[in-house]
């Protein structure tokens, strides 16, 4: 079994859902914007944007998600 990576880079990072829908806003502004000029990553950034705020509403805005090893 492999150990966890140790590096201080792996950390746990837990937001609200509320903090999870400005982050899509985010994703979402930066796929339309003209500073990113590759259309296939503005097309993931937009993409990423509508299924994490697809996946945000099976929860209530105050709910916690954590994620390990960010």
């Amino acid at each position: 079994m492999a150990e966890s990576d140790p590096s201080p880079n792996c950390r746990r990072v837990t937001m609200t859902i509320s903090e999870v829908e400005n982050l899509t806003g985010r994703l979402a502004a930066r796929g339309r914007t003209v500073l990113t000029d590759v259309p296939e990553q503005q097309g993931d950034l937009r993409l990423a944007a509508k299924a994490l705020l697809a996946m945000t509403r099976a929860y209530n805005r105050y709910d916690l998600l954590t994620l390990d090893g960010m």
